[in-house]
C-alpha cells in the first residue's frame, strides 16, 4: 500500500540489528556510491532533462547556446559565494564542474540534458523560470522531462551546445504511441547520442568537434522534433516553477489518508490503524465489559465513526483504571510511525517489501522482528516492542500489494507469515516466466499480464537511476514511474499500492487482505503475551514501569552504578521504561561525561511526551558543566540548581493529570506584568518557582480586579524551589504578585493546571521518498525557515472544539514569532492539522488557542531550530557483516562552522569526526560499522557546532 511518512525532513535510521538470513547478495557491487564519492571527491550529482520552446520573436539559435555557455561557466563562482545555496565542502569543491551536459537547439524547440551538482540544480531552475517569466527572455515555455537524483556517474565530460538545422514537415503531428513511450524514446536517443560521443572521443586521438555534422551524418540519434512538441503540450510533466515551489511550500498532506479524506486508496497507515482499532475494541469488550459496535471492514480502512465511538467510551475505561484515549491513540501513532519508517530507511531493500521474489528473506525478517517485539514486551521494554511490531506490519502488508497473491484469487492471509519461514517450494522458480509483456504500456492498467499458472511471484523493483542491475527475463516488475525494470521483459508491473497503480483494479482486495493479515498477527500476538501485557502493549493499561517520583540514578550495569558521571546513561535506562505522558525526576551528583546519549534521550522524551526534572546535588559548582540541564529545558522539566537530598522533599501530588498553561517565565520580583490565563477547564492551579538565590521569605498572590487570592496550600517550601496550589480557581486573567526578601531575585516559573482537557501534538515533515511520498514524525531539531506539519489530538468529549489557532512563541519572553496558523479539522481521524511555514530561529514553544481563545495551552516541549542538520542519504542494510551508514551534513549558517560528529552505541564503540563547513555548505561522509560495533541495538549520531547552534540527531541501527 502507499505509505506516507520525518523525517522527518530526512531519512531516519532505526534498529536493524535483526538482519538475519536473507537472500544471497554476493552479486551486489562491493563499492557503494559513497565509497565512489569519497574516492573521487565528487559531490552528489543529478541529471535533469529539460524540453522547451523558444520565443516567436527569436530566430538566432546561437544566442541561447551562448547564453547558457556563460551561465554554466559562472556556476562555480556563484555557488562559491554561497548566495543562499549549498556547496559540497570537499577538498576539490571549487575546481569541480558544477554542470556538464548537452544542449540541442532546434529551429523552435530545444532539449537540454544537464548533469548538475545539487547546489547548481536550484540555480538552473531559477534561471529557467526567470527566462520564461521575463518578457525579453529567450524561452517561452519549458517542461522537466526527467530528473534522476544522485546519479553514480556522469555521461558527459563537459558542457556543450549544438544548433540543429533539421526541418520538420509537420511539427504538430499526433504520434500513435503513448506519452510515456514517446518520453522514453527522447530519453533513449539522448543516451545513445552520449554513447556515440564517448565512442568517437576514444576513436580520435586529437580533439575534434564530434557534433559538427551530427544532423547530416547521424540524424537518427537526434530526438524527433514532433515528439518534443507533443510532450511540451502534456500537462503531466512538471515545470521549473513546480519544482521550485517544493523548496518553500507547506508540507503536502494529500498523500496521507490519516490527514486527508479525499484519497480513494488505503495506506499502510489506515490499514494498521484499522487493525489496531478492531483488536482494541475486542480487548475493551473482554477486559472492561464495555459494549462496542465493531463495523464490518471490506476495504482495509475503518470508518471515521468507529474512532469517534472508541473515543466516546474511553472515559468509562479511565473510571476502571485504564488510560486515556490520547494515550492509546498516540501509542498507535508511535507504532504506525515505525511502519512508515520502512519506506524511508529501507525503501530499496527488497526483503523489507517482498520485492524481487524475496519471499524467504522477507518472511525471515517478519519472524525476527516479531520475536524482538515479543521479547521486548516480556522484559517491559514497551517502546522497543511497539517499534518492531510496527516494522513487522509494513513488510507483512507489502506481501499483498507487491506479490500476485491476490491475482491468484486468494482473499485470506497467507498462513505462514509470522509463524514460519517460507520455502522455495512455495513460489515460482528463478527460471520460470511469471509475467508477459503489458500490451497497454508500462504504466497503464494491465489485468492479464501475470502468468498465474506459474505460481506465486512478486514484482522486481530497481530505481530509475540504477542502470546496472536488471531483472531476470520474463519476471514481473513492481511497476510505476520510478521502477527501472518496468521496461524490461516482461514490460509492465503488478503492484497494487493504490487504485492508480498498474494493478490498481485489485487494490481494494489487496488492502482488505493486508488488513486481515495485520489483524490476524495481532490476535496471535495477544494470545502469546496474554491480556495484561497486551493491554500495556497498546497502552490501554498503565505500564507503571517507572513512577514519577524522585529517582536515584541507578543503572543496570555495575559500571554506571559506581560512576555518577554517567548521567545520561542512567537517564536513558530510566526513560526507556517510563510510561508515556509522565514525568521523571533525576538526581545528578556529578557533571556528565556521556553527553553523546543526550540526542537519543531527547528523541524518546519527544515521542513519549515525557518531562524530565533534573535535581542537581553536586559539589562541583561550575555552571559550564553538563548536568543534564538541556534535558529539563527542552522537555519542559525543572532544573534545580541546588538540591539537597537529605533536606529537600520536592515531590508534588501526582494523583491528578496536569496540563501546562504557561511555562518558564524568567522575571524578577519587581515585575508586575506576569499574566496567567485560566480557562474554565482548570480546577486547580500550580505555580512552581526555581531560583539560584537564597530567599528568606516570599509571598505569592494572584489578583483579578479587586479580587486577591493567596495559595490554598504550599506544596513544597525549600531554599531554591517552591510550589503553590490555588484550588478551585475562577477562570479569567490573573496577575501574579510577588513580595519577597530580598526585594529582587531572579527565578524561573512553571505554571500548570489540573484539567481533564488535554491535547497532544506531534510534528511531521516530508519523508523525501519519491517512490512513496508522505510524512514522517521528525526527530532531532527543526531547521530554520523550513516547513512542518503539526497534528493535534485532544481528550475530553465534553469540550466541543470549534477552532484551533497555533502560534510559535519565544522561549524567554513569550512573544509570537511570525504568524499564527489556523488548524484544519480532519473528521475522519478526529485530529487537527496545522501547516507550519518558516520555522523561526529562536527557540520556541507552541501556543494553542481553542474556541476563539477561550482556552489556551502552551506546549511543554521546547523546539530549538538549528542551522545544522544531519541526514541519512543511503544505507546498506543487506550486508551480513559491516553496515555502511552514509550521511550528509548541512550548514545553513551564513558563516563557517566547526562541527564535531560522534557516532556511539550502547557498548564500547565510538567514532568521532571533525568537520569545517563553509557558509551554506554540505558535506557527505560515511561510517563503516564493523561486526563488533553492531552487537548493540543503537547508534547515536550527535553533532555540536562551534557557533552555538547546537543540534542533535539520532539514528538507531
Amino acid at each position: 500500500m502507499t505509505q506516507v511518512r520525518n523525517k522527518r525532513r530526512n531519512e531516519r535510521l532505526r534498529p536493524a540489528h535483526d538482519i538475519i538470513g536473507g537472500e544471497n547478495h554476493n552479486d551486489y557491487p562491493t563499492q557503494t556510491l559513497f565509497e565512489e564519492i569519497k574516492e573521487k571527491k565528487l559531490p552528489f550529482v543529478s541529471n535533469i532533462v529539460i524540453i522547451g520552446r523558444l520565443r516567436d520573436t527569436w530566430d538566432k539559435q546561437s544566442e541561447l547556446g551562448e547564453y547558457y555557455q556563460k551561465f554554466i561557466s559562472s556556476l562555480s563562482s556563484i555557488i562559491e559565494k554561497g548566495l543562499e545555496h549549498h556547496e559540497h565542502n570537499t577538498p576539490d569543491s571549487y575546481n569541480m564542474q558544477h554542470a556538464t551536459g548537452l544542449l540541442l537547439i532546434f529551429p523552435t524547440l530545444f532539449v537540454h540534458c544537464l548533469e548538475v551538482t545539487n547546489p547548481a540544480l536550484k540555480l538552473v531552475l531559477e534561471d529557467l523560470n526567470q527566462s520564461i517569466n521575463t518578457q525579453d527572455g529567450l524561452i517561452r515555455e519549458a517542461s522537466i522531462l526527467n530528473i534522476s537524483y544522485n546519479i553514480k556517474t556522469r555521461i558527459y565530460p563537459n558542457w556543450t551546445f549544438k544548433s540543429i538545422k533539421l526541418a520538420v514537415e509537420d511539427l504538430d503531428a499526433q504520434p500513435a504511441e503513448t506519452t510515456e513511450t514517446i518520453a522514453l524514446e527522447v530519453l533513449g536517443k539522448l543516451l545513445r547520442l552520449a554513447k556515440y560521443q564517448a565512442e568517437e572521443r576514444q576513436r580520435n586521438e586529437r580533439p575534434v568537434d564530434i557534433l559538427a555534422n551530427i544532423d547530416q551524418q547521424r540524424a537518427d540519434l537526434l530526438p524527433n522534433q514532433a515528439n518534443i512538441n507533443y510532450l511540451l503540450k502534456q500537462p503531466i510533466f512538471r515545470t521549473a516553477d513546480d519544482i521550485l515551489k517544493n523548496y518553500k511550500r507547506p508540507v503536502n498532506i494529500r498523500f496521507e489518508s490519516a490527514l486527508s479524506s479525499d484519497s480513494p486508496s488505503a495506506t499502510h497507515e489506515s490499514i494498521t490503524r484499522c487493525a489496531f482499532a478492531t483488536i482494541t475494541s475486542e480487548y475493551i469488550q473482554t477486559q472492561f465489559q464495555i459494549n462496542i459496535t465493531i463495523p464490518t471492514i471490506t476495504n482495509g480502512t475503518c470508518p471515521s465513526s468507529f474512532f469517534i465511538q472508541l473515543k466516546s467510551i474511553f472515559p468509562q475505561i479511565q473510571k476502571q483504571g485504564g488510560n486515556s484515549y490520547s494515550t492509546w491513540i498516540n501509542t498507535i501513532d508511535y507504532i504506525i510511525g515505525f511502519n512508515a519508517l520502512v519506506d524511508v530507511v529501507e525503501q530499496t531493500d527488497e526483503s523489507r517489501h517482498f520485492d524481487s521474489e524475496s519471499f524467504i528473506a522477507a518472511s525471515q525478517i517478519i519472524l525476527a522482528r516479531y520475536k524482538i517485539a515479543i521479547d521486548s514486551l516480556n522484559s517491559s521494554d514497551y517502546d522497543n516492542s511497539n517499534e518492531y511490531f510496527g516494522k513487522v506490519t509494513h513488510t507483512l502488508q507489502d506481501f499483498y500489494s507487491h506479490s500476485n497473491w491476490i491475482e491468484l484469487n486468494n482473499r485470506e492471509p497467507q498462513q505462514d507469515l509470522g509463524i514460519n519461514n517460507m520455502t522455495s517450494a512455495q513460489f515460482a522458480a528463478p527460471t520460470v516466466r511469471t509475467c508477459t509483456n503489458c500490451s497497454t504500456g508500462t504504466n497503464a492498467i494491465c489485468p492479464s499480464n501475470n502468468c498465474t499458472l506459474a505460481g506465486l511471484t512478486s514484482g522486481y523493483f530497481k530505481l530509475l537511476t540504477d542502470i546496472i542491475h536488471k531483472k531476470p527475463v520474463g519476471k514481473c516488475s513492481h511497476g510505476g514511474t520510478f521502477d527501472a525494470t518496468k521496461n524490461n521483459d516482461a514490460i509492465g508491473g503488478i503492484n497494487k499500492d493504490t487504485v492508480d497503480s498498474i494493478h490498481g483494479f485489485l487494490h481494494v482486495p489487496a488492502a482488505q487482505t493486508a488488513y486481515l493479515a495485520t489483524y490476524k498477527i495481532l490476535l496471535q500476538f495477544r494470545s502469546q503475551v496474554l491480556d495484561t501485557l497486551f493491554g500495556k502493549f497498546i497502552n490501554i493499561l498503565d505500564r507503571k514501569a517507572v513512577s514519577s517520583k524522585t529517582l536515584m540514578l541507578l543503572a543496570s550495569s555495575s559500571k554506571s552504578q559506581q560512576d555518577s558521571s554517567l548521567v545520561y546513561t542512567n537517564i536513558l535506562n530510566d526513560i526507556r521504561k517510563t510510561n508515556m505522558f509522565s514525568s521523571i525526576q533525576e538526581v545528578v551528583l556529578s557533571p556528565a561525561r556521556d553527553s553523546y546519549y543526550k540526542s537519543h534521550i531527547l528523541s524518546i522524551a519527544t515521542h513519549k511526551h515525557i518531562r524530565i526534572d533534573i535535581l542537581r546535588n553536586s559539589m562541583y559548582r561550575q555552571n559550564s558543566f553538563d548536568y543534564g540541564q538541556d534535558l529539563a529545558r527542552i522537555t519542559g522539566g525543572l532544573y534545580l540548581y541546588n538540591y539537597n537530598k537529605s533536606q529537600d522533599n520536592i515531590n508534588i501530588n501526582q494523583n491528578k493529570q496536569t496540563e501546562l498553561i504557561n511555562l518558564l517565565y524568567s522575571k524578577d520580583s519587581s515585575s508586575d506584568n506576569i499574566l496567567i490565563n485560566v480557562d474554565n477547564t482548570c480546577s486547580d492551579l500550580i505555580l512552581e518557582f526555581l531560583t539560584n538565590d537564597t530567599i528568606s521569605s516570599v509571598t505569592i498572590q494572584l489578583q483579578k480586579w479587586s479580587l486577591v487570592l493567596s495559595p490554598s496550600n504550599i506544596l513544597t517550601n525549600t531554599t531554591y524551589y517552591r510550589s503553590y496550589i490555588f484550588s478551585n480557581i475562577l477562570p479569567g486573567q490573573w496577575r501574579l504578585i510577588i513580595s519577597s526578601l530580598p526585594i529582587k531575585f531572579t527565578f524561573d516559573l512553571r505554571v500548570s493546571c489540573y484539567s481533564k482537557f488535554r491535547c497532544f501534538s506531534r510534528v511531521y515533515v516530508n519523508n523525501d521518498n519519491v517512490i512513496h511520498p508522505g510524512l514522517i514524525e521528525f526527530e532531532g531539531n527543526l531547521i530554520q525557515n523550513q516547513n512542518a506539519l503539526l497534528i493535534t489530538t485532544c481528550d475530553d468529549n465534553s469540550i466541543n472544539i470549534t477552532d484551533i489557532s497555533v502560534a510559535m512563541v519565544d522561549e524567554i519572553n513569550g512573544n509570537i514569532l511570525g504568524n499564527s496558523f489556523q488548524s484544519i479539522y480532519n473528521s475522519e481521524n478526529d485530529r487537527w492539522i496545522t501547516n507550519l511555514t518558516n520555522i523561526p530561529s529562536n527557540p520556541f514553544r507552541f501556543k494553542f488557542s481553542f474556541n476563539n481563545q477561550q482556552i489556551q495551552r502552551l506546549s511543554y516541549l521546547l523546539y530549538q531550530p538549528s542551522l545544522i542538520d544531519v541526514e541519512i542519504t543511503q544505507v546498506n542494510t543487506t550486508s551480513k557483516q559491516n553496515i555502511l551508514v552514509n550521511y550528509r551534513l548541512h550548514n545553513y549558517n551564513k558563516k563557517s562552522v566547526t562541527i564535531n560528529f560522534i557516532a556511539k552505541n550502547i557498548g564500547t564503540y565510538m567514532t568521532t569526526k571533525d568537520y569545517k563547513l563553509k557558509a551554506n555548505a554540505t558535506q557527505d561522509d560515511y561510517i563503516n560499522l564493523k561486526p563488533e560495533a553492531n552487537q548493540k541495538d543503537m547508534i547515536v549520531l550527535t553533532i555540536t557546532a562551534s557557533t552555538g547552534d547546537w543540534n542533535y540527531d539520532v539514528y538507531s541501527l
